[in-house]
């Protein structure tokens, strides 16, 4: 009996299986993040990787909305969102 694996075939389909997985896993951090309106710096942090820093400049140049209660800072969800999807790009190859 002659068996024959199409190896290309099966990373493939393990490749789809975790970028489904990968896919699942963001949509769920991303989704908890979103059902709230309002997260804090470090939150924002975590989701982003952004430095305290370039939060700091997107807040002065008024690219996110924030707001600021006692001492601490907290920033729009929905903004965020819509400051990614106003400077997403799409490559053309």
């Amino acid at each position: 009996m002659n068996i024959k694996i199409d190896i290309n075939e099966e990373f493939r389909d393990v490749k789809n299986e975790l970028l489904k997985e990968f896919k699942e896993i963001i949509r769920n951090e991303v989704s908890d993040h979103l059902s709230k309106k309002w997260i804090r710096a470090k939150e924002l942090q975590k989701l982003t990787g952004w430095s305290s820093s370039t939060i700091q400049t997107y807040r002065s140049n008024g690219a996110l909305t924030y707001s600021k209660v006692g001492g601490t800072v907290f920033y729009d969800i929905h903004a965020l969102n819509n400051l990614l999807e106003t400077n997403s790009k799409t490559n053309k190859h």
